[in-house]
């Protein structure tokens, strides 16, 4: 007996259109870290929010006088408002003609090949922000601690890795390109993987870029493929998430940078993450395009060892959370690390019942609590560090286009590829992430990890 409602090219828009309301299942029921931080209400102006935040406080307008002596000078408050620009995020998947003409009969088979697709596409996706979440904008993944042999030509080349802020941001199929290892402080830098918005496609097989073949956390040993020959990969260049500075590698050229001034510096493509947001001047001179080194109350507390790494003590963490309220006169709100500096935490708590941990919780991402403060353990959080802030009222998730299909009602959510009996559709979330106070956060970095 014929199915009665059969996978066809026309109602096959339809069955997409059920199935992607279960990518809001999906997003809820996987874990985000992005989510730790509240959706601002503030509308957006144009592509970025604007946040009026207090700079410098006219302190001369303020003070004390003895009898029939002139009041204080009446002075405005000087204000400097911040943008947080858009960011825009998206997972691609694809279906061929043969797979809706061989489930006619069978509709259910359709929509289970379907469905494993875009569901799987959908917590890469959410993985992806995840790892931005901790990022500074600019998609770092690591170095590259030796020169591959680059033979290519559609070979895999191996090399390792060094200066990976967690190994578990890489994983198989992770899509990367290559730029010299001072392209933070170019305002075009060039990529060493060509592709991307140059316009090379699906169709021509060329995207660029390079993938993650295999991956060894523990030994920081990867292989990659590529589709077109690079230039030479160098030894301290940096592995990048593809196409996150634009597609050209021009970041002038590949839309909003968030640059203030050549002289000032700028920033990448990605989430403005918890390394650009929790920093002085080293990640990025501006935040939020406002100048750090001018308005020095949007520099957080960043408690360094000059690389060398220690352990971590009781004290340092006071010492961190007392500097919050010295540069704000808020109090920290939140904690946040790795797996590894929570066993350093418990290490140092357990045997001494004053600073036993509170409650341990199971589910998300565990956590627990230090001098009444929440401790978040995320395993994806940069390993060596440790991060507290003022969460609530402070840091912000602005979004425009809450997680789902990249429909608009009319068109279709899904097109067919030029020149190929496939069809292509794509998942997109357009949020940034936002912060009022900086200097109400700070961390503690250089931190050993146990063995």
């Amino acid at each position: 007996m014929a199915n009665e409602n059969p996978a066809t090219y026309s109602n096959s828009a339809q069955i997409l259109k059920e199935i992607y309301g279960g990518v809001n299942m999906i997003s809820q029921q996987r874990r985000r870290s992005y989510d730790l931080f509240t959706k601002s209400k503030r509308p957006l102006a144009g592509k970025y929010w604007i946040t009026a935040d207090h700079m410098e406080g006219a302190s001369g307008a303020a003070g004390t006088r003895p009898d029939n002596i002139e009041l204080p000078a009446a002075q405005a408050e000087v204000y400097q408002n911040g943008k947080v620009f858009d960011r825009y995020h998206y997972a691609g998947f694809m279906y061929t003609g043969p797979a809706i003409r061989h489930a006619k009969d069978n509709v259910s088979s359709f929509v289970n090949l379907i469905t494993s697709e875009i569901e799987n596409k959908t917590r890469w996706l959410i993985d992806n922000l995840n790892i931005q979440t901790y990022m500074d904008s600019w998609g770092i993944l690591g170095l590259v601690a030796a020169s591959p042999a680059e033979s290519y030509s559609g070979s895999t080349e191996s090399f390792s890795v060094s200066s990976c802020p967690n190994p578990l941001w890489i994983r198989k199929g992770t899509r990367v390109d290559f730029y010299p290892g001072t392209f933070k402080s170019s305002g075009t830098p060039t990529k060493r993987t060509a592709g991307g918005s140059s316009g090379a496609g699906p169709a021509s097989g060329a995207r660029g870029g390079a993938s993650i073949v295999t991956w060894n956390p523990s030994t920081l040993a990867a292989t990659i493929t590529v589709a077109a020959d690079p230039t030479t990969i160098a030894a301290g260049d940096q592995i990048v998430l593809e196409d996150i500075c634009g597609g050209s590698g021009n970041l002038a050229g590949g839309g909003e940078v968030g640059k203030v001034s050549t002289s000032v510096g700028h920033y990448g493509g990605g989430l403005y993450g918890l390394e650009l947001m929790i920093d002085g001047t080293t990640n990025a001179a501006s935040y939020q395009s406002i100048d750090r080194s001018i308005y020095t109350e949007y520099q957080a507390g960043v408690m360094s060892n000059s690389g060398t790494a220690r352990p971590l003590t009781l004290d340092l963490l006071q010492k961190c959370m007392d500097l919050i309220r010295i540069n704000s006169q808020e109090e920290a709100d939140t904690i946040i690390s790795g797996l590894g500096q929570r066993r350093n935490l418990l290490a140092l708590g357990l045997p001494d019942v004053r600073f036993t941990a509170e409650s341990i919780k199971l589910g998300f991402v565990g956590s627990l609590t230090f001098n009444g403060r929440e401790w978040i353990v995320d395993e994806i959080a940069p390993t060596g560090k440790v991060y507290m802030m003022k969460r609530q009222d402070n840091i912000h998730k602005y979004e425009s286009l809450p997680m789902g299909p990249l429909d608009d009602d009319v068109a279709p959510a899904r097109q067919r590829i030029s020149g190929f009996d496939k069809y292509e559709g794509y998942i997109a979330n357009y949020f940034n992430l936002g912060c009022d106070r900086p200097n109400a956060t700070a961390k503690v970095i250089d931190l050993m990890e146990p063995a």
